[in-house]
């Protein structure tokens, strides 16, 4: 019987390497801190039970519907109001009350 000869290397089997996987986030409303604001004053946004809360420059806290909360900050992401500064804060824990 005469010996065949392929020109292809044999086969290998797949392997494949499992990763761990991230631990995974919420990603719900109640898990972010929004602030506004210039280098003289910051309003913080953030969502708890309740609904939607501002808290001013002062200190002092409002409730806001959510279109309100998109009023006050959608000028600052188009640009509209120069000078503003918006950072978005994740927390693992979900705000408090």
């Amino acid at each position: 019987m005469a010996e065949t000869f392929s020109t292809h290397p044999p086969a290998r089997p797949k392997v494949e390497i499992m990763k761990p996987k991230p631990p995974r986030r919420q990603l719900t409303n109640d898990r972010y801190v929004i602030r506004l604001g210039t280098t003289n004053f910051t309003e913080r946004y953030y969502r708890d039970r309740a609904g939607w809360v501002k808290i001013s420059a002062r200190g002092r806290k409002f409730r806001l519907t959510a279109e309100q909360v998109l009023n006050h900050l959608l000028p600052a992401f188009a640009g509209i109001k120069p000078n503003l500064i918006i950072q978005v804060e994740y927390t693992a824990a979900a705000a408090k009350d």
